[in-house]
C-alpha cells in the first residue's frame, strides 16, 4: 500500500484484535456428533451497499461438525429477500453435493436426504416447486429444486434466532456469535 491512511491503521488493528481473540478457536470431532449430514443456509439481502449484491452464507456439518463452509457475495443482484435466499441455497446444495458423494465414495453407504435449514419460507417453496414466482430466477439456481426432488436434500424451515449461517452473512452481537461458534464446535 503506498499511502495508508488512519482508517487502514484503524481496520488493521481491528484485525489483530480480531486474531487476538480467536487464537484457541478449532475444528472439534466427535464421534458422539453422529454420521448425519446436514446444513443451514442464509442470504444477507444487499449486503453490501456499493454494489448491492447480496452475500450467501452457509455451513454444511458432519453430526455437529462442520465439513464445509462458505461466505461471498453472490455474483447477480437478487431482486428481492427469497430470491437471494435461494441463491444461497443453490450454493448450498453444491456444497452438500460434494460432500455427500465423497462420503459416499469413502464408505460406500447410501445416505438419506440431506437436512438444508433455510430460514425463507418463500425460498423453501419455489424449491419444493410449490411457487412459480420466481419465473425470473437464472436456471443455474434451479438446481436446489432438482436437490429436492430426487431426494438428496430435505428443506427445514430454521427459525432466524437459531439459523448458524447468519454468521458467514452478517455481523453479529458477540454473544451470538459465541453461541454459533460453539455450535459448530470452533471455541
Amino acid at each position: 500500500m503506498q499511502a495508508p491512511a488512519e482508517r487502514h491503521w484503524a481496520a488493521l488493528l481491528k484485525v489483530l484484535r480480531y486474531v487476538k481473540g480467536t487464537l484457541t478457536y478449532k475444528l472439534t470431532f466427535t464421534q458422539s456428533d453422529g454420521h448425519t449430514l446436514n446444513a443451514y443456509t442464509d442470504a444477507g439481502w444487499h449486503s453490501d451497499q456499493p454494489t448491492s449484491r447480496s452475500r450467501t452464507g452457509f455451513v454444511v456439518r458432519y453430526g455437529s461438525s462442520p465439513v464445509a463452509w462458505k461466505s461471498r457475495l453472490q455474483k447477480v443482484i437478487a431482486t428481492s429477500v427469497a430470491e437471494a435466499e435461494y441463491m444461497a441455497l443453490s450454493d448450498c446444495c453444491h456444497a452438500v453435493l460434494f460432500v455427500r458423494q465423497l462420503l459416499h465414495e469413502v464408505s460406500g453407504a447410501d445416505l438419506a436426504p440431506t437436512t438444508v435449514r433455510v430460514d425463507n419460507q418463500a425460498a423453501i417453496r419455489v424449491a419444493e416447486g410449490c411457487s412459480s414466482s420466481m419465473g425470473h430466477v437464472r436456471v443455474r439456481y434451479h438446481f436446489a429444486r432438482q436437490c429436492v426432488d430426487e431426494h438428496i436434500t430435505q428443506l427445514e424451515y430454521c427459525p432466524t434466532n437459531k439459523m448458524i449461517a447468519d454468521m458467514f452473512t452478517k455481523p453479529l452481537a458477540k454473544p451470538k456469535m459465541l453461541a454459533f461458534c460453539q455450535q459448530l464446535h470452533l471455541c
